[in-house]
């Protein structure tokens, strides 16, 4: 779909493509922080969802092949590649574990 940074919050669903190791970091004002994220593909293409701190336990019992459905995302630009938009979870975000596959095709 179409998604950019002007969006408020937004659901999609798709297959995991990657799931990320959990990086622990230093915030500016000087406490520790966490980051998991995954990768997510669609009928359109991928993105990767970034999941913070106490957010992390969203997706504990995600594996990669999983098809979820997500509620209550937020995009926002891209940290890892120029021009590109990322989704990131919020305290809000909700996860489903999908029974059937969804249609990945164009």
């Amino acid at each position: 779909q179409n998604i950019n940074d002007d969006l408020g919050s937004i659901s999609t669903e798709g297959k995991v493509m990657d799931k990320f190791p959990i990086k622990e970091f230093i915030k500016k004002d000087g406490q520790s922080g966490r980051v998991g994220s995954l990768t997510l593909r669609d009928s359109t293409g991928q993105i990767r969802i970034s999941f913070w701190n106490d957010d992390i336990e969203k997706i504990e019992n995600v594996e990669v092949g999983d098809f979820i459905s997500l509620t209550n995302i937020t995009p926002r630009k891209s940290n890892y590649a120029q021009n590109a938009i990322d989704l990131h979870a919020t305290p809000r975000t909700a996860i489903t574990k999908k029974d059937k596959e969804i249609d990945l095709k164009a």
